[in-house]
């Protein structure tokens, strides 16, 4: 391989994540409706319940649900992405819960995030919207 070609590969990679991270990001503030939405009527909601609301795969998802719960600690709210569950489970996924509960054993996790579904359940989800799509470089 000529040295150049590698950068040319690398660029383009950078530069497809780069494009990737940009669709994300435009796609936080429908998803934020959405889980505050949902929230607010104390109700769970799936990947693809996501993703047909804001016309997307779900598999696009977690990606933007990871930056929203990066919002949520950031400004010390209440964890908004515990109400996503997997259809087939009818409970988060295990990058969801081995990134929030870690060290914790599994037959114990469910109980956790019984505590997380109350702490969300009780905060104001309308008032913090605003701080969950801001984006600080």
């Amino acid at each position: 391989m000529r040295p150049l070609e590698g950068v040319a590969i690398r660029d383009n990679i950078l530069i497809e994540k780069w494009e990737n991270m940009k669709v994300v990001m435009l796609l936080v503030p429908a998803t934020v409706e959405h889980l505050v939405a949902s929230a607010n009527r104390r109700q769970l909601t799936t990947y693809g319940e996501i993703a047909r609301s804001i016309g997307t795969h779900h598999r696009v998802v977690p990606k933007i649900l990871w930056f929203i719960h990066d919002r949520c600690t950031k400004n010390e709210h209440s964890p908004l992405t515990a109400i996503v569950v997997r259809k087939d489970q009818s409970k988060p996924g295990p990058g969801f819960r081995d990134e929030v509960f870690p060290g914790v054993r599994d037959d114990h996790k469910d109980e956790e995030w019984k505590e997380l579904l109350e702490q969300v359940d009780q905060f104001n989800w309308d008032s913090a919207k605003t701080n969950l799509v801001q984006v600080k470089c």
